[in-house]
């Protein structure tokens, strides 16, 4: 047995930075040749250790600027213009990414379009209610207004 470190995701053993102790033959002919592991010495577990703490740190401070901005988010109204019918109905949907743009230029923080919530997605004109979810106990709501072109 020999003990690895993962640099890509590998199917039944685990994703990037996982140290696991695999067979020998296992790590050199198949994971250390196509490049997925290294072999785990001292100083590469230290500085995958130094990694994952730095990449944990900065996840809690990008959760932190978050929680900020769900304080002021009940009071932050987006509003977008687009092509309509007669009837109300828009020709192309308000994207998630869409408004994930707009509301990291609000905020002045990168808000990815996995972190909003539409009950259904905007396809007609009006007031909508998006959510944005940092944490599953962590949530705030605020409203995207469309209006006809």
């Amino acid at each position: 047995m020999i003990r690895i470190i993962l640099r890509k995701a590998v199917t039944g053993i685990g994703g990037p930075g996982t140290v696991k102790e695999v067979s020998t033959g296992y790590a050199r002919n198949f994971l250390l040749p196509r490049g997925l592991a290294e072999i785990a010495t001292a100083p590469k577990l230290r500085e995958t250790e130094s990694q994952k703490a730095a990449k944990a740190k900065a996840v809690e401070e990008k959760q932190a600027q978050l929680a900020g901005v769900l304080g002021r988010l009940s009071g932050i109204t987006l509003k977008f213009k687009k092509k309509a019918t007669k009837t109300g109905k828009l020709f192309a949907a308000v994207s998630l990414d869409a408004i994930a743009d707009e509301l990291s230029k609000i905020v002045r923080i990168s808000i990815e379009p996995g972190m909003l919530q539409a009950g259904e997605p905007i396809k007609s004109i009006g007031e909508h209610s998006v959510k944005l979810v940092v944490a599953p106990d962590m949530l705030g709501e605020f409203k995207v207004t469309v209006t006809e072109e």
